[in-house]
């Protein structure tokens, strides 16, 4: 084994030892009260928005049920395919929410501010996922 090699063998057990089942709950915790957040938000978005932007704050809920999902899967057994699992969510996310960025210029402004809540919302999501794939 080349030194670098054992190097991120030595680093990736070393985080692995730090983050106790604990951690990954709370961080869990944190991602399921974020899921709410967003859910509401995008809640609230869709019952305010028409055509397009009811869509992709349709499939912005999907996603963040989905990484609801994915992050519960992951903290009961964190193993490399629920950790994969975590990421696609991850990825979703970051999708539906350039998507929605996309569609803030053209929406009716009346609906703005939900769409910034929901923008916001899912930035916050998507944190707390990033936070967990990185503390396991």
């Amino acid at each position: 084994m080349t030194k670098t090699g054992l190097f991120t063998v030595t680093v990736a057990a070393s985080l692995l030892v730090g983050c106790s089942r604990g951690d990954l709950r709370e961080l869990a915790k944190d991602t399921e009260t974020a899921v709410k957040d967003a859910g509401a938000a995008l809640d609230e978005l869709a019952g305010q928005a028409e055509g397009p932007l009811r869509e992709a704050a349709s499939r912005a809920l999907d996603a963040a049920q989905e990484a609801r999902q994915a992050s519960e899967e992951f903290r009961k057994n964190p193993t490399t395919e629920t950790r994969q699992a975590l990421r696609r969510a991850k990825q979703r996310l970051d999708d539906v929410s350039r998507e929605l960025e996309g569609l803030l210029d053209n929406a009716p402004e009346g609906v703005q501010s939900a769409l910034h809540h929901a923008l916001d919302s899912l930035t916050e999501l998507r944190h707390r996922v990033q936070r967990e794939l990185e503390s396991s």
